[in-house]
């Protein structure tokens, strides 16, 4: 049988008195029950406290896939593994030498562009300079060969277009302050090396620690290139800088093998030109000019199937 409307109101009038005396927190609410008698439900509200803090994760942090290199693994548990700086230098020279020994065959892409191109003087002068000092850069910075697949066991394409280019070896640093940062990260299949390093300016391929590990432009043939726009120009009256920042290598190895499965070297190379033009036979004119170039070379599809020696 229900209750008259009077009787639940005197309840609900007795329940929120004592409610008030208690001084908790309640909401009532009805709640329609199978033998469709009404009753009342005390429920606690919503807390409106903040979470309780969780203490600090002493794991490391997730590293994830290397999707925006182009390369996508499925795993995202990396973990850094405990390498010094020289351990994680010696597993990359170790790992990038023996392609120039095993000659797997592996693609190849360039991704390349100036931007930031700032000029005073003459413009279509400066422009074509700068031009050719940029196509320099970002030649030797990628290599000569346009080959964008290589074959297994192709000795002259993999000495040509895998760094360092025209050596026998693809890293031989021995300076570790060239070296900001160097981490190995491992997913349990798979290590995957980070290394960072130090700007640097005016650095020349194999002969410097910079070139040993990464691919700047010789300076030298680039100044040839310049005397030739000028027959009689002075090379001590102009001068040109290449500062190379933001050099980054990432690669990924098979874990148990140490096979090379992804390289990837990015440079950013920032060029300031100043030339004195003063021939006797016209006015002096200074020709400046300055420009970035971002080079980023990426070896994938490694093929170790080939049995080598």
């Amino acid at each position: 049988m229900k209750k008259p409307a009077s009787a639940i109101l005197a309840c609900l009038l007795t329940c929120l008195a004592l409610l008030q005396l208690s001084g908790c927190k309640y909401r009532l609410q009805w709640v329609r029950v199978e033998d469709e008698t009404e009753s009342v439900s005390e429920t606690e509200p919503p807390t409106t406290e903040a979470p309780e803090t969780l203490p600090p994760t002493t794991e490391a942090p997730t590293i994830s896939p290397l999707q925006e290199q182009g390369i996508i693994y499925e795993s995202e548990n990396y973990r850094p593994e405990p390498m010094d700086t020289a351990a994680v230098l010696r597993l990359y020279t170790d790992s990038v030498n023996a392609v120039k020994r095993a000659l797997p065959g592996f693609k190849k892409k360039d991704d390349q562009n100036f931007t930031d191109l700032q000029a005073g003087g003459k413009g279509v002068l400066v422009n074509k300079i700068f031009n050719m000092v940029a196509r320099e850069v970002m030649r030797h910075a990628s290599g000569d060969s346009s080959v964008a697949t290589v074959p297994p066991q192709d000795e002259e394409q993999v000495l040509e277009i895998f760094p360092i280019y025209g050596q026998e070896f693809a890293c031989d640093l021995t300076e570790l302050s060239l070296i900001t940062s160097a981490v190995c990260y491992t997913d349990g299949e798979h290590e995957k090396i980070v290394i960072t390093l130090a700007d640097t300016s005016n650095a020349e391929p194999v002969s410097t620690q910079y070139g040993r590990i990464m691919t700047p432009a010789p300076r030298q043939d680039i100044a040839d290139k310049i005397t030739k726009y000028f027959v009689m120009l002075d090379e001590e009256k102009f001068k040109f800088d290449f500062r190379y920042t933001g050099s980054e290598i990432i690669c990924i190895l098979d874990k148990e093998t140490k096979k090379l499965q992804y390289l990837s070297q990015k440079m950013i190379v920032l060029i300031d030109i100043n030339l004195d033009l003063d021939f006797r036979l016209f006015s002096a004119e200074l020709v400046k000019a300055s420009g970035t170039v971002v080079n980023h070379v990426e070896y994938t599809d490694f093929d170790w199937s080939q049995p080598t020696d």
